[in-house]
Formats: C-alpha cells, structure tokens, sequence
C-alpha cells in the first residue's frame, strides 16, 4: 500500500506530459507523432504513473499509431516515453 502512495505522487495526466513536452519540443515530424500516440492513449486513460514505464507500455497496449512504426522509431519514442521527469514539490 505504501509503495503505491508513494508512486500516486508520479501521476501526471497526459495533457500534462504533452504540455512539458511543448516546452521543449522535439522536431516538428516527431512532435506530431508523439501527439497521435498521446491523443490514442487518452482516449483509454487520462493519466499515468511517470518514471515507471508506463507510458511506453501503454503506446504499445493501445497506440495504432505507435504499433505501425518501424521498430527503430519505436525505440526512438520508448526512449522519450522512458525519460526521466523532474518533479518540484513546495
């Protein structure tokens, strides 16, 4: 129980993580990938747990855009989805 308490502090919506991600934004051609496989990812759940590896399981699970990519632009989006997030609490 405990361990999950401490993971709920990770949760971020996906607009959140979109919105980070808009801050510092990859090339034009990738930020428009990473839109669709948000956008299919939403649609089934608002949020995730960051620093878990969530995120690239659930592109997987339920992206048909993240599915049809070449297996090396895969690994490319795993990576971003697997990056670290900093987080800053008062």
């Amino acid at each position: 129980m405990k361990e999950q308490e401490d993971l709920e502090r990770f949760r971020m919506t996906i607009d959140e993580y979109l919105a980070m991600m808009e801050e510092d934004p990859l090339p034009e051609a990738t930020m428009n990938v990473l839109r669709e496989i948000l956008a299919e990812i939403k649609s089934v759940t608002p949020s995730f747990i960051a620093q878990t590896g969530t995120l690239a399981k659930l592109a997987e699970e339920h992206s048909d855009t993240f599915r049809a990519l070449p297996e090396d632009r895969k690994r490319s989006y795993e990576s971003i989805f697997r990056g670290p997030i900093f987080f800053v609490y008062d």
